[in-house]
């Protein structure tokens, strides 16, 4: 088509050849927007007989979909992992779209894994890791205060702090520092 719009120099024939290439590229890019993080994996001929049979049950499914999504979600986890243990879930107000840009993985891949996963959300799972970083600071200075916890942690004030702490260990971080206290008094 752009042959024949740079032969023939006719306003017709460029319009409808900026028309082709201007739909052309537009679904490119929605294709590579909606395309998973690899490739999917071509079914074998035996999957497609077995599917053609009408025998394909649900556990034959899952395992077409571990095998088309395992390995992205192995680069997952081996991006969280590094990211976690470099102990990026300390940053005050970190979002899921800076996990993602950070990581390069994209956000809804990302929050399906973590959904998938840890049964949690994002903030969740965030404040599930920032509590257990809390617990272990306490533990190695038992001294420190929650204020100054808190902020170490990545959470914005105390208030915040205690009521994701109270929700998930079922005490306020006040109330646990005293008992390990005095756990470790004991020992």
């Amino acid at each position: 088509m752009g042959i024949v719009a740079e032969i023939y120099p006719n306003e017709i024939y460029l319009q409808i050849f900026t028309l082709c290439y201007t739909v052309f590229f537009i679904s490119l890019g929605i294709q590579y927007h909606n395309y998973s993080i690899i490739a999917p994996v071509e079914t074998t001929k035996k999957e497609e007989a077995t599917a053609s049979e009408g025998t394909n049950n649900k556990a034959e499914t899952s395992k077409q979909e571990e095998k088309r999504h395992g390995q992205g979600n192995d680069i997952i986890k081996e991006k969280i992992t590094i990211w976690v243990e470099h102990k990026g879930y300390l940053q005050l107000g970190v979002t899921i779209q800076d996990l993602s840009r950070e990581i390069g993985i994209n956000r809804t891949y990302l929050s399906n894994y973590i959904n998938e996963t840890y049964q949690s959300n994002f903030n969740g799972w965030l404040n599930d890791l920032r509590i257990e970083e809390a617990k272990q600071k306490i533990i190695s200075s038992p001294e420190i205060n929650l204020s100054d916890l808190a902020e170490m942690v990545g959470f914005a004030d105390q208030a915040h702090f205690s009521k994701q702490f109270k929700q998930k260990e079922g005490i306020p971080p006040s109330v646990w520092k005293k008992e390990h206290r005095a756990k470790s008094e004991k020992d």
